[in-house]
């Protein structure tokens, strides 16, 4: 069974997460790897999911998640806006002001430098 990391968390909330999504009736497994996690004080632990019942979580997922940006006013687009040198007019990735590249070393609101 191929399985896909679902993120890196703090053992008692991959512990909390793991409850929840069998719940769902998913296959959720822990793993420890020693590349991705911590041990110790904060031990850290990968979630991973059946690569077959990722689009089944996603709706849990992003329900799970959406209290840790409840009432923040996020710009998902910037988020996911890759910041282009080549385009004549391309999206700051730490404001999301708009800006000619060509023009500007960093960007003319929030003052992020460009190499």
């Amino acid at each position: 069974m191929e399985t896909v990391i679902i993120g890196v968390f703090p053992h008692a909330e991959a512990k909390t997460l793991e409850k929840k999504l069998e719940e769902q009736g998913l296959s959720p497994v822990l793993n420890h790897d020693g590349q991705t996690c911590r041990t110790g004080c904060g031990v850290t632990i990968e979630l991973r999911l059946p690569q077959n019942e990722i689009e089944t979580a996603i709706p849990f997922l992003k329900s799970y998640h959406a209290k840790d940006y409840d009432g923040l006013s996020i710009d998902f687009d910037a988020l996911n806006a890759t910041f282009d040198p080549n385009q004549e007019n391309t999206q700051c990735p730490a404001c999301s002001t708009y800006f000619n590249p060509s023009q500007f070393s960093e960007c003319p609101d929030c003052g992020l430098r460009f190499a």
